[in-house]
């Protein structure tokens, strides 16, 4: 409730009683959030902004554990398979994010909370079948590390089928998907806490795709499997130094394996986060480093109480470091005001960026091809011409800029035994937004050369 921004908790209820079978069925429900489901296993995802399936200005995490791909600039939520009955709540941030998450934070930030494994001890499994979804199965086992901790291991299975029907295209969105869990949780005393967890998901899903043929600029659409396997661990370690005083240390490790007709993926990457925060008088410090590959962020923000229980004002930035674009700046200004009980008003004003990704940098590919007959709306008299196909090619550009924005934010909430009001508006000014210029490319007469001279 005391937070300077467009919030929303989906609590463990929620998602139970909802019926959702997937993560992002249950981020339905979510308010402001858009939520479009493409066919049985795509999904199309945004916060404040237009949603397509790889919404590039949207962070999502799991239990504080980045998902985002640098090769799409986005996440691949048909494989995103975390069991429902794991999850404890979800966060989802309306809104700026670069401040306390880093880059790619723009439009809004979505983190997966799992339940710690001492409420999961004990045996759980379920079988769920539909005229869709031939089998969905889970199985968990939990129990206790000595007097220390606790654990639980998770296997999950499903086997769905494709649409009943198709729009263009005869329906090719099977899906086929097993995976494995273990998640172990450590208190051995008051001041000390840790976590280790790890995932690996298989997943052969049927997709149907747009391409062009090389040697003639034809436009072909096909339908293909998407092989994929993600691998996830990650380990954390917490100290409470004072009543006052904690620190946190995270290590974890992603890697990405897809393979399809055109597109073959093998992306891994390691992320070690250091954060802490301590309390002086009315004053609240958090600060932090993080790396992730060759790169490194500080980060480093102030909150302080005007007016005890009544007015916070909180500060920060947060710089970052990346081989594309060097240094970014986030800062991140927010205010808090509860004129009385219950009733809370907030401001923010923020700037964020969104890094290159690597097919904006240097991917070079065809994309389309147009028949000459048909960009010209008319025949040129000649056969051959008319037929021809001038190609569109994608090139990436090694000068590009980080996406830069700018963000005013004002908001209103209420909430008491019976009702709850959420309101918030904003305005954001963008610069530096990739988009894609016309130019001509050799390649694209080189076909024609070869066709006039022979």
């Amino acid at each position: 409730f005391d937070t300077a921004s467009s919030i929303y908790v989906l609590s463990k209820e929620q998602i139970t009683k909802s019926g959702a079978t997937s993560v992002p069925e249950a981020l339905k429900m979510v308010p402001g959030l858009i939520v479009r489901q493409l066919d049985n296993n795509q999904w199309a995802i945004s916060s404040r902004g237009i949603a397509s399936r790889f919404s590039s200005k949207l962070l999502v995490m799991i239990d504080g554990q980045s998902l985002y791909t640098p090769k799409f600039a986005a996440v691949y939520w048909e494989t995103l398979n975390v069991p429902l009955y794991d999850i404890e709540r979800i966060e989802v941030i309306r809104g700026q994010g670069g401040l306390l998450w880093g880059s790619n934070a723009n439009n809004g930030v979505i983190n997966i909370i799992t339940k710690n494994s001492i409420d999961t001890r004990g045996g759980y499994a379920s079988v769920t079948t539909g005229n869709q979804i031939n089998a969905d199965a889970n199985l968990r086992y939990g129990g206790d590390i000595s007097n220390i901790g606790s654990y639980r291991v998770y296997g999950h299975l499903k086997d769905a089928n494709e649409s009943k029907k198709g729009v263009s295209l005869t329906p090719s969105d099977t899906t086929k998907q097993q995976s494995f869990g273990i998640r172990a949780d450590f208190t051995p005393n008051d001041e000390w806490s840790g976590l280790f967890q790890g995932t690996i998901t298989h997943s052969d899903l049927g997709q149907n795709y747009r391409g062009v043929i090389d040697d003639t600029n034809e436009n072909i659409s096909f339908s293909d499997g998407l092989e994929r396997t993600d691998s996830r661990v990650m380990a954390r370690l917490e100290n409470r130094i004072s009543p006052d005083a904690n620190q946190m240390l995270q290590v974890s490790w992603l890697k990405q394996n897809g393979s399809q007709k055109y597109i073959k993926e093998d992306f891994e990457s390691i992320d070690i986060d250091y954060q802490m925060n301590f309390i002086y008088q009315s004053l609240q410090l958090d600060w932090g480093l993080s790396y992730r590959y060759n790169s490194i962020s500080f980060e480093k923000s102030v909150q302080y109480n005007f007016i005890p229980n009544t007015l916070d004002f909180i500060i920060g930035t947060k710089f970052d470091h990346n081989d594309l674009t060097g240094w970014e700046n986030q800062p991140s200004a927010r205010l808090v005001y509860k004129p009385i009980e219950n009733h809370l008003v907030w401001s923010a004003l923020s700037r964020s960026v969104r890094t290159p990704t690597l097919i904006e940098f240097n991917d070079n590919f065809t994309v389309n091809g147009t028949k000459v007959i048909e960009a010209l709306g008319s025949s040129t008299g000649v056969t051959a011409i008319d037929e021809y196909r001038i190609a569109t090619f994608l090139n990436g550009n090694d000068d590009v800029k980080s996406e830069n924005y700018t963000s005013y934010e004002l908001g209103y909430r209420f909430t008491d035994e019976k009702w709850s009001v959420d309101f918030s508006t904003f305005h954001t000014d963008a610069k530096h937004v990739a988009v894609i210029n016309l130019n001509t490319h050799a390649d694209q007469f080189l076909p024609a050369l070869a066709f006039f001279c022979s």
